[in-house]
């Protein structure tokens, strides 16, 4: 939930007080609001880098050492004539 006074988002957490009477609710209240900035940098981040590599015809690959896979961008495999 965003909180638009305060400029956070909290994620709610309603739940009932297991045996009491009468009956009580608890309530809690998580700030998430520096993720959800960092989510949406990250969402913005990514599509400059989706459009400049669209603009420039760039060709990108991903190599994960770990495991020695290549990834590669449909535009990379045009560029090295791959349909």
């Amino acid at each position: 939930h965003e909180a638009i006074a305060l400029g956070r988002t909290f994620r709610v957490n309603a739940f009932r007080m297991p045996e009491t009477e009468p009956v009580r609710v608890g309530i809690l209240f998580e700030d998430i609001s520096e993720r959800r900035r960092a989510e949406a940098a990250l969402v913005a981040s990514e599509e400059r880098l989706r459009l400049a590599l669209a603009a420039s015809g760039l060709a990108t690959w991903d190599w994960n050492l770990r495991d020695d896979e290549v990834t590669w961008s449909d535009q990379h495999y045009l560029m090295q004539g791959y349909e």
